[in-house]
């Protein structure tokens, strides 16, 4: 920028009482007052930037791999200072690496030696010296970060998430595992899980000492919402609410919002239905129990009665066995419950008779005797008679 050398004549106009100022007095007041900001911005400043909203062009002769910073071009011309415009450009800072005054962190540009993949990275010192990744970005669009981060408000993936190493067990909860596998089930079907597992449980080992904790509340305060062990046990320490179906040994049907005891039993008596239907399904004429003779008189200890077994005109039943359960109802409570015949073959149109003497225990004992014949049909099918009666010395 062209400057003039030699020292510039100050003159300053000056007016006395009652002169009559005409143009060329006025002209000369307003170039002393330019005058003097010129002064004042070429000896009391140093050089600086002007800014504008418009940016301006880039210049032609840009020196290819050079780096250069154009801030303006002015014309010093008498003694008035023209800045052109046109030629000026927006300041561009380029450079590998940004480092905090105090060297405690550093943002890498660019890749560098051995990171010509990385476009972004943010490190942090270390206590011992040196500097350690703790965000990267790959030109790929991954990447990484690798600290202990908590969020504070919603957390939201655009695409998938993916968990690659689990974090590693700590050493109060030793031994535990969190992982990725891929299942081939029996009926070659395959599935990915994400499994957490609470130890493997081996001789000598409790099940119960072995167990996953959902919990809230403090250490020495918590409230145990589910616990599940290495023993299949699962407790639910609130109320369980399912939406949907649930199967229960293969009959599905809707469970209650809630666990009470109103709802359990329910459940007990569902069960029982779906047991009594799976019961009426298996039972069919081909074999029948029947009571051949009654108890034996009251006053004695023991009641006799004869089993009698039978097969249906057309069916074979082979294998039978029956099974006898004797129940106090006085005090709701087990006499007895064995094999009481196994092996009978029954040609068809046949029966077969198994005399009993059950001992109840002194008079008065008010009992029931149940008993349940299993055989095979001809067909391969289960066949099954059933027989109940009360009881009483």
């Amino acid at each position: 920028m062209p400057q003039s050398t030699a020292t510039p004549q100050i003159r300053r106009p000056t007016y006395r009482e009652g002169q009559l100022l005409q143009a060329a007095e006025l002209q000369a007041e307003q170039q002393s007052r330019t005058d003097a900001l010129a002064r004042h911005e070429q000896n009391v400043h140093t050089a600086g930037i002007e800014l504008s909203d418009t940016p301006p062009p880039a210049p032609s002769d840009r020196t290819a791999g050079a780096w250069p910073v154009v801030l303006c071009r002015a014309q010093l011309k008498g003694r008035k200072v023209t800045v052109h415009t046109d030629v000026r450009e927006d300041l561009q800072l380029r450079a590998e690496t940004l480092s905090a005054p105090a060297g405690g962190s550093r943002v890498v540009l660019g890749g560098q030696s051995g990171r010509r993949t990385q476009v972004l990275g943010v490190q942090l010192a270390r206590d011992e010296g040196g500097l350690d990744d703790v965000t990267t970005v790959n030109a790929d669009g991954t990447g990484r970060v690798d600290i202990d981060a908590s969020v504070a408000g919603d957390i939201r993936a655009g695409g998938p998430v993916r968990l690659h190493t689990p974090v590693p067990a700590p050493q109060a909860a030793a031994p535990w595992s969190l992982y990725r596998a891929s299942l081939t089930r029996p009926d070659k079907t395959v599935v990915e899980q994400l499994r957490l597992e609470v130890g493997e449980v081996k001789s000598g080992v409790n099940p119960g000492a072995l167990e996953l904790l959902v919990a809230k509340g403090g250490i020495g305060a918590e409230q145990d919402l589910l616990r599940v062990d290495a023993g299949t046990t699962v407790t639910v320490g609130g109320s369980l609410t399912v939406e949907g179906f649930s199967t229960v040994t293969g009959f599905p049907g809707p469970l209650p919002a809630g666990t009470t005891l109103s709802s359990l039993a329910a459940q007990e008596a569902q069960l029982l239905a779906v047991a009594q239907v799976l019961l009426t399904q298996l039972t069919n004429t081909d074999l029948r129990a029947t009571l051949h003779a009654g108890p034996a008189p009251s006053g004695s200890t023991a009641v006799s009665y004869t089993l009698r077994l039978a097969s249906s005109a057309t069916t074979t039943v082979t294998s039978v066995a029956a099974y006898e359960t004797v129940v106090n109802v006085s005090t709701s409570t087990l006499i007895s419950s064995q094999f009481i015949a196994q092996g009978i073959d029954l040609p068809a149109a046949s029966t077969h008779d198994v005399a009993r003497t059950v001992t109840l225990g002194p008079h008065p004992t008010p009992a029931s005797i149940a008993v349940m014949a299993i055989g095979v049909g001809q067909d391969g099918q289960p066949r099954i008679g059933t027989l109940q009666f009360p009881a009483s010395t």
